[in-house]
């Protein structure tokens, strides 16, 4: 098991392939408050289905060009608590 700063830096390059500087610290902020722990929170960019998004996770929204899809996803949770 990788320790907690080895699995921040790994995703937070990860998330550079695709997002902006000011971009990597909203969504980590975000998805570090509501996870708790930074490998629930990696595990969700890669893992976890997004229903709004045709059950994609985030990294595969990323890959396929879509990042954007994942910020509007995030901001609508942020905003009224569901996407």
């Amino acid at each position: 098991m990788e320790d907690n700063g080895k699995q921040f830096e790994l995703l937070n390059q990860e998330l550079a392939k695709y997002f902006s500087v000011q971009e990597i610290d909203y969504i980590l902020e975000f998805i570090l408050k509501w996870s708790g722990d930074i490998s629930v929170a990696n595990n969700w960019f890669k893992l976890e289905p997004l229903p709004a998004c045709a059950n994609l996770t985030a990294k595969q929204l990323c890959e396929s060009g879509r990042a954007n899809n994942v910020l509007e996803y995030i901001k609508n949770i942020e905003l009224d608590g569901y996407a």
